[in-house]
């Protein structure tokens, strides 16, 4: 469980509940009939918070999802045109140094149109309109664990994962 706090004037604060329970997420199946097979994904992953970020980290390594950490907004470009890996999927903040998370995803999507993507916002934070496909996944925060897993699963359930 994630919990996001936003305080005046001293920003923003999380709280992340783990559970002590070991599991084995990446034989989950997909009840839905999706592509969604965490082992075959390679997420690229831009979220400004240390905190936020290595708790989305764990999450998507708990899948079975490897995770390629950019450091902000360019850094994110960079890596996606570079290719190497070829990404699966792209998770940004909307709210990133430099670039905002929006137009991150655009420009991803200049490069590579079928990219299914997932902006991490805070609800009065995003006001443009995407492309309808591939859709773009907003997920509110706060979001609990789950809710992240799901976003993740919808992501692909719309067609097979870009590197397969």
């Amino acid at each position: 469980f994630l919990q996001v706090m936003d305080r005046e004037p001293g920003g923003t604060s999380f709280a992340v509940y783990l559970p002590r329970a070991e599991a084995d997420f990446s034989a989950q199946k997909s009840t839905t009939g999706s592509a969604f097979n965490g082992n075959q994904l390679t997420v690229l992953l831009y979220e400004g918070n240390a905190d936020m970020r290595s708790a989305l980290k764990f999450n998507l390594e708990q899948q079975g999802i490897r995770v390629d950490i950019a450091e902000d907004g360019a850094d994110m470009l960079h890596r996606f045109i570079a290719g190497d890996p070829q990404f699966s999927l792209i998770i940004c903040s909307a709210r990133s140094d430099g670039i905002d998370g929006t137009e991150l995803i655009r420009v991803c999507r200049k490069a590579r149109f079928d990219i299914p993507a997932i902006l991490l916002t805070a609800e009065s934070e995003v006001d443009k309109e995407f492309p309808e496909q591939p859709p773009t996944i907003l997920l509110t925060k706060p979001f609990s664990a789950a809710e992240f897993s799901a976003a993740i699963q919808s992501a692909f359930e719309v067609g097979e994962p870009a590197n397969e």
